[in-house]
């Protein structure tokens, strides 16, 4: 895609805030269509889709972060849905923390170019921690309990360890040049890169274990297990009592 963006634009002539515009006027004019058409049809286009996203994109991660993790680690009325499935406090809550998060790069920046870049790299950061856990999380299925009966299994124990591996290292180097991108100022990439992951992590580290610091020893167990483990040693208990019931068929005949 790349290549062919720079068949029409140069590379150095694009910018973040109107680069979609930029690629589709030099296509216009590489063909000999009207730029203003090809302008005002983009803009329609991109109007449509972006407010469709913002719909979904301000209710669905609210809806998810607050309503599928256990309860017990918010309040009720925190996670308390609308008659939209909505939770409205918790909406509330998204607003007054994602205001201030846009606000402080744009008084900081001093061009909207700036802004777009610093924008970019935070959410480029802040995307790419959750597929990294989940990989972490799949290695370490792979290499502790690779013999839990599932429904599928991606290739041998050896190349889903490798295949992983490698995703996770492509990963990581894409989080952390995001989150120490070139050219960005040091105060950016500490108080808000670093500053910013190190808050929220930090936060959500803090509220897990206060809600398991509540819970009863089984109870307990089971929310800091991998549910892999929990699953093998369900599977081979159920294996140790079929052995004990044929060894004792076998004895009584």
């Amino acid at each position: 895609a790349s290549l062919l963006i720079n068949v029409f634009v140069a590379q150095s002539a694009l910018h973040f805030t109107g680069g979609t515009v930029q690629v589709f006027e030099g296509l216009s004019a590489h063909f000999g269509l009207p730029a203003v058409m090809m302008n005002r049809f983009v803009g329609v286009v991109s109007f449509t889709a972006m407010f469709g996203s913002l719909l979904m994109w301000t209710a669905a991660p609210v809806k998810i972060f607050f309503t599928e993790i256990p309860k017990g680690i918010f309040g009720e009325k925190t996670i308390r849905l609308n008659k939209h499935g909505v939770p409205t406090r918790a909406a509330w809550i998204q607003f007054l923390i994602v205001i201030p998060l846009m606000l402080i790069p744009t008084l900081g920046s001093n061009s909207v170019q700036e802004l777009m870049n610093t924008l970019i790299n935070m959410t480029a950061a802040a995307s790419m921690l959750p597929p990294l856990f989940i990989m972490l999380a799949y290695l370490n299925l792979r290499l502790k309990y690779d013999s839990v009966k599932r429904d599928f299994k991606m290739g041998s124990r050896m190349q889903g360890i490798a295949i992983v591996s490698t995703l996770i290292v492509i990963f990581t180097v894409g989080f952390i040049a995001s989150t120490f991108p070139t050219g960005a100022s040091i105060i950016t990439i500490v108080f808000y890169n670093v500053g910013g992951l190190v808050l929220f992590l930090g936060y959500a580290w803090w509220k897990y274990n206060k809600y398991s610091k509540g819970l009863d020893e089984s109870t307990r167990y089971h929310e800091d297990t991998p549910l892999a483990r929990i699953v093998l040693e369900s599977q081979n208990e159920t294996a140790r009592l079929k052995e004990a019931t044929v060894t004792k068929s076998l004895s009584g005949a």
